[in-house]
């Protein structure tokens, strides 16, 4: 243990600090009477490690409440680097000359609060209580890679600059019983958050780091509270990551993440746009790196694939959407089919009715055996529908046609009877015909996303 003479003369600071001990309250010094405290002798009061503190100042103590100081200017590096101080330290409105050094220390409850501070060192630090920096300013690291706490990290107001380093703050590994508050405030710098675990995020949009600045990846949290709960504040989020850093082409952690945290808050819609944002992210990511590597066409190929399924099911996140798809598909169909069976460019789709010599006599230029011609100037089609024959066989709807071709599932005895006539002199029924092929194809496509979406076979969100 050291002794108080080891210090040699007191200055006024030093000396308020140990007459006000014993009574647990702050102790608050003047700059104009003095407020300068050594940080050697800081770390004894704060350790309880002076052997001679009673017989110096009568009656002084450390309480069992900690230290609570207000006011000082602490000169010299605060070095509590593997020790044990089991109750509160509190530091408020101080003027740090170096940046304290608290690694792999135990404290109860840390205050820094309204504080100026070059830096932190406490890798490691375990914090059985919390961390309070509301209204601190810093110029230079704080690092708390590793730490423990049980309670809260408060950051709120504060002002939080790297300095000329590039981290601001970084609770990377960090473990957070409470809630990690950053709002209202400032950061400057870098912030890290990998591998970071805590039970609830309290932060605003005017607290968040510029971007490339914000490091994410395996950071987990509990729920979100504050503001910034909507998706396109969160998209707006997480896009001030700058995965290049790292070398990574893209996280999808911290998104799916986010997702799952608005997902489990009763915030469905939000996480869904969260989701869909990442795929989107997530599938350029994938491109870049394919151009990168000179494979073009797989890149465009990707590229064809990705626009595809970002405009039918958003990626597979959105997969009722194809419903919607599949009545614009039975409109277009209604609409093309109406038009082409208007222009006579339809015929029966019956081996036997194409060999009936109604059908085949309504042929312009063919006679009947008698020298009598049934087409006397119409189209195939029409002449066959004056026919007496005709009037038994099915009447064709174009709106049936087109939902009988474009659902698999669905069998509406429309397509056995009738189907776009390529040989017609009509343009339309070349195009009706190859467009029955695309409605057919797509019809299975959507079809088979719609059912997986009710079914559940594809997640929504």
């Amino acid at each position: 243990m050291a002794n108080i003479a080891d210090f040699g003369e007191l200055s006024a600071g030093e000396t308020a600090l140990l007459t006000g001990l014993a009574s647990g309250d702050t102790i608050v010094l003047d700059p104009d009477t003095g407020n300068e405290v050594r940080a050697a002798l800081l770390r004894q009061v704060l350790l309880n490690d002076l052997d001679d503190l009673s017989e110096a100042v009568a009656g002084a103590r450390v309480h069992e409440k900690g230290v609570r100081l207000a006011g000082a200017r602490i000169t010299g590096r605060l070095d509590l680097e593997g020790c044990r101080a089991p109750r509160d330290i509190a530091l408020i409105d101080c003027d740090f000359e170096a940046a304290p050094v608290l690694r792999s220390a135990v404290i109860d409850n840390l205050f820094l609060m309204m504080s100026r501070i070059p830096g932190v060192e406490a890798d490691r630090l375990e914090l059985r209580g919390g961390l309070f920096l509301r209204d601190a300013v810093t110029s230079g690291p704080m690092i708390f890679l590793g730490a423990t706490v049980g309670g809260n990290v408060d950051c709120s107001g504060a002002h939080l600059s790297g300095g000329d380093g590039k981290v601001a703050l970084s609770l990377e590994g960090a473990r957070i019983g409470g809630i990690l508050f950053l709002r209202h405030g400032r950061i400057d710098g870098e912030l890290h958050l990998e591998d970071a675990e805590v039970s609830s995020l309290c932060d605003a949009p005017d607290t968040w780091p510029a971007s490339g600045n914000l490091f994410l990846n395996r950071f987990r949290y509990g729920s979100l509270t504050g503001a910034g709960l909507s998706s396109k504040e969160r998209i707006a989020w997480l896009d001030r990551q700058d995965t290049g850093k790292d070398g990574a082409d893209f996280w999808p952690q911290p998104w799916e993440s986010c997702a799952r945290v608005l997902r489990d808050m009763g915030y469905r819609d939000e996480a869904r746009r969260v989701l869909i944002a990442k795929e989107k992210r997530h599938r350029a990511a994938r491109r870049r790196r394919l151009v990168r590597e000179g494979r073009i066409p797989g890149a465009a190929f990707a590229a064809l694939g990705d626009t595809i399924l970002a405009v039918t099911v958003r990626y597979g996140r959105v997969p009722l959407l194809a419903v919607v798809w599949l009545l614009a598909m039975w409109g277009a169909g209604t609409v093309i089919f109406s038009e082409t069976y208007a222009r006579d460019a339809f015929k029966p789709n019956n081996a036997f009715v194409l060999r009936s010599p109604e059908w085949a006599g309504c042929a312009p230029g063919v006679s009947l055996a008698g020298g009598a011609a049934l087409n006397t100037g119409e189209s195939q089609l029409a002449c066959y529908l004056d026919q007496p024959s005709a009037a038994s066989y099915p009447i064709f709807h174009a709106g049936m046609y087109a939902l009988d071709t474009l659902l698999p599932i669905v069998a509406l005895e429309m397509q056995g009877y009738w189907i776009p006539d390529e040989s017609a002199p009509s343009p339309w029924g070349r195009f009706g015909r190859a467009y029955l092929w695309l409605h057919i194809v797509l019809g299975w496509a959507f079809s088979v996303l719609a059912v997986a979406g009710y079914s559940g076979l594809i997640k929504s969100d």
